[in-house]
């Protein structure tokens, strides 16, 4: 396996074909109203979410604090994406066959902060490992320090070196912020997982 992580980038970045898509992002900070807090999109449009309450108080700033997150996809089986003890959200289909690389993305689009950090990745074929990775320090931005230069965007990529991978597991640590009296809009903070299929 390879894996290399860009130099975050002031402006987001094309993450290419994807087959299904994981965004865990400020949404409607849980209140169930309109926009989920963390979802799955493949390339076919069907899209299912969910909602949750990543702060309770946001007079002091937004701050999910650490959590963690559990996403995995299979050709065969569809995909998965839960958070903490959260109700896990799913699709029926991951429409891909095998497995090109997976993106680790995490990007603001206001004065804020997104990181991920402690990530594992599995990739298997028919069930059965082929190749993990770990990762301590995972994509991160940090942009409130910056505010007129509010956007930014780093990409973690992880290429299986088996051809033949058609299931894989992600799981790590997300957390998102901002200053005191910033409240972020529903997809102004994100943490993403992006599956690209095999050419």
């Amino acid at each position: 396996m390879s894996y290399y992580l860009d130099a975050p980038t002031p402006y987001m970045q094309d993450t290419g074909s994807y087959a299904i898509y994981a965004d865990l992002c400020v949404g409607d900070n849980g209140s169930g109203n309109a926009d989920p807090t963390y979802s799955l999109l493949n390339s076919a449009g069907d899209m299912n979410g969910d909602y949750y309450t990543w702060d309770n108080n946001t007079s002091d700033g937004f701050d999910t604090g650490n959590v963690q997150v559990a996403f995995g996809a299979s050709s065969s089986g569809g995909a998965s994406l839960s958070t903490d003890s959260s109700p896990s959200t799913g699709l029926s289909s991951a429409c891909f066959n095998t497995v090109g690389s997976v993106d680790i993305i995490a990007g603001v689009q206001i004065p804020g902060e997104a990181q991920w950090s402690n990530i594992n990745i599995a990739f298997l074929r028919n069930g059965v490992t082929e190749e993990t990775l770990s990762i301590g320090s995972g994509p991160h931005v940090d942009t409130r320090a910056t505010p007129n230069s509010p956007n930014q965007e780093q990409i973690l990529v992880a290429t299986p070196s088996h051809t033949d991978c058609n299931q894989v597991k992600v799981s790590g640590t997300i957390r998102m912020n901002t200053n005191p009296g910033v409240i972020p809009g529903p997809s102004d903070i994100f943490c993403d997982v992006a599956i690209i299929p095999a050419s």
